[in-house]
C-alpha cells in the first residue's frame, strides 16, 4: 500500500515539471525584466524581453549604463542602487526600491530583487519589477502613519525612521527586527541609543549634527542587539520631512564581516615554445629593444601579431592602487579617440575586476552586455565590442594590466590563450625599458 503511494506521489510531482519550452514561454509573459549575470564577467544577459513603461527598450541599459542610470534615477534613491549593484558583484541576495524618470513629470516605482543561482555556481538571478500599480494602491489606502510602515515593508534591508527631535524610532521594517533581535511592539519604545554601541555614541552626535546641512551621510557604524552582541554595518542616512516632521531615514547594509586572503594565486604559465613562437618572439624583442618610446613600442605589438591575431587596438593600464587611479595608454585606430596617458578612477575598472576574483585573465565576450562601469565610460563609446586582458605584477601587488580590443563581438577564444600569451615576455620588456626611460628622464 505505501509503494502505491509513494508511486502516486511521484507521478503527481512529475507531472508539475514544466517542459523547457513551456518553461520558457511562462518566463517571457511575466510581468517583469527577468535577468542573469556571470558574476566574474560581469557579463548581463535579458531572459525574457518586457520593457518598463516610459523607459522602452532603454530597460535594458538600467543594470548596465551607470551613466544613464545616474540621469534617470532619483538622486536620493541612488544610493540604493549602488548598493544593489554591489551585491551582483558580491554573490549576496538584495532587493532595492528605487524611482526612475521616465518623463518630465512622470517616474515609475522599480524593485530590484536577485540572488545567487544555488544550482549554478558564478551566477547570479534576478528581476526588475515595476511596482508603481502597487504603490498608488498603498498610498491611497494609507493616508496616516501606516503608509511609512507599508513603504518600508517593501524594502528587504534594515530600515528605520528615527525622530530627529529626540531620536526615537518612529518606524522600522521586519528586517530591523530581525537583525536586532526586538519584537515589533518592543522596537516602538526604543531610542537610537538602544541600538549604537557606547562606543559609537559621541561620534553619532557629529554625524546627526553633519546630516542637518548636507543631508545625507554614509558610512560604517558600530551597532549592538538586544542580547548585547555587536556588529559592524555599513549605514546610509538620508534627512526626510513627512507632514512637518523632520525625521532620519537609517539604512543598514553589509552586516556581515569578510576577510579577504591577500594571496594573488597567479598561476604561472610556461609553455614549450615551438620553433615559430621562439621566431616570432625573438622578432618582436629585437624591435622592442631599439625602442625607448611607450607609444611605438605599444605599436610594435599591435602591428606585429602572432600569426592570425586579429585585433583593433592594444592599451596599456598604469595602476596605482593606493592612489585609487589608472593611467590608461591605447594605441590603434580604434583608440584614436582616446588621449595617450588618460586618467581614470580605479574603482569599476578591469583591473578592480581582475584583483577582486584573483583572475589570470579576463576574456569580454560582447561589452554590450557588461555592468562594469568603465566598459561604458571607455570601451562602448570607441565602438569595442570585446576584449582580451591580462594582468601583470610586481612585488605581488597588480601594477600593469596588457588588453587588447576589437570592434567585433567574440573576437578572443579561451582555445587561443598560449597566442595571446605570447605577449607577456615582450610586454615585460616595453615596461623595463619604459620605465627605466621614465627615470632617466626624471633625473635629468
Amino acid at each position: 500500500m505505501k509503494e502505491a503511494s509513494q508511486d502516486n506521489f511521484e507521478s503527481a510531482y512529475s507531472s508539475t515539471i514544466f517542459a523547457e519550452g513551456e518553461l520558457y514561454s511562462c518566463i517571457k509573459g511575466l510581468p517583469m525584466l527577468v535577468f542573469r549575470v556571470e558574476v566574474v564577467k560581469k557579463r548581463i544577459e535579458y531572459i525574457n524581453e518586457y520593457q518598463i513603461e516610459g523607459l522602452a527598450e532603454r530597460s535594458f541599459l538600467l543594470l548596465k549604463d551607470r551613466a544613464y542610470s545616474r540621469e534617470i534615477i532619483f538622486e536620493q534613491d541612488y544610493y540604493m542602487y549602488e548598493s544593489f549593484i554591489q551585491a551582483i558583484l558580491d554573490s549576496k541576495p538584495a532587493v532595492a526600491l528605487i524611482r526612475v524618470k521616465t518623463g518630465e513629470s512622470d517616474f515609475r516605482w522599480i524593485k530590484l530583487t536577485g540572488v545567487p543561482n544555488s544550482f549554478q555556481p558564478g551566477y547570479y538571478m534576478g528581476m526588475i519589477v515595476d511596482i508603481t500599480q502597487s504603490i498608488t494602491i498603498i498610498e491611497e489606502m494609507n493616508r496616516n502613519e501606516d503608509e511609512q510602515q507599508t513603504i518600508l515593508e517593501l524594502v528587504g534591508n534594515p530600515v528605520l525612521l528615527v525622530s530627529m527631535n529626540n531620536k526615537s524610532i518612529i518606524s522600522h521594517n521586519a528586517a530591523a527586527c530581525e537583525i536586532f533581535g526586538y519584537g515589533f511592539d518592543e522596537f516602538r519604545k526604543l531610542t537610537m541609543n538602544n541600538l549604537i554601541h557606547p562606543r559609537t555614541r559621541n561620534e553619532m552626535d557629529r554625524i546627526y549634527e553633519e546630516i542637518i546641512f548636507e543631508k545625507r551621510w554614509e558610512g560604517k557604524i558600530l551597532f549592538v542587539r538586544k542580547g548585547g552582541t555587536q556588529f559592524l554595518g555599513t549605514a546610509s542616512l538620508r534627512s526626510l520631512k513627512i507632514r512637518e516632521k523632520r525625521l532620519l531615514r537609517m539604512s543598514i547594509y553589509e552586516c556581515d564581516t569578510v576577510e579577504k586572503g591577500s594571496s594573488k594565486n597567479q598561476r604561472q604559465y610556461n609553455p614549450i615554445l615551438s620553433e615559430s613562437r621562439k621566431k616570432y618572439l625573438k622578432g618582436i624583442m629585437d624591435k622592442l629593444a631599439t625602442a625607448t618610446d611607450l607609444k611605438m613600442m605599444l605599436e610594435i605589438l599591435l602591428y606585429n601579431p602572432y600569426k592570425n591575431l586579429k585585433f583593433d587596438g592594444i592599451m596599456y593600464s598604469d595602476i596605482q592602487v593606493r592612489k585609487g587611479i589608472v593611467t590608461v595608454y591605447g594605441v590603434g585606430e580604434a583608440l584614436n579617440n582616446l588621449k595617450f596617458g588618460e586618467v581614470f578612477s580605479y574603482e569599476g575598472t578591469i583591473a578592480e575586476n581582475i584583483e577582486q576574483y584573483k583572475l589570470d585573465y579576463l576574456i569580454v565576450e560582447d561589452t554590450i552586455a557588461s555592468i562594469k562601469a568603465i566598459d561604458w565610460a571607455l570601451f562602448i563609446p570607441n565602438g569595442i565590442r570585446s576584449y582580451y586582458a591580462r594582468p601583470f605584477y610586481e612585488r605581488d601587488l597588480l601594477r600593469s594590466v596588457l588588453i587588447l580590443c576589437s570592434r567585433e563581438a567574440n573576437a578572443f577564444k579561451e582555445d587561443k590563450l598560449a597566442d595571446y600569451k605570447l605577449f607577456d615576455a615582450p610586454f615585460n620588456a616595453l615596461l623595463k625599458s619604459w620605465r627605466k626611460a621614465f627615470r632617466t628622464r626624471k633625473k635629468a
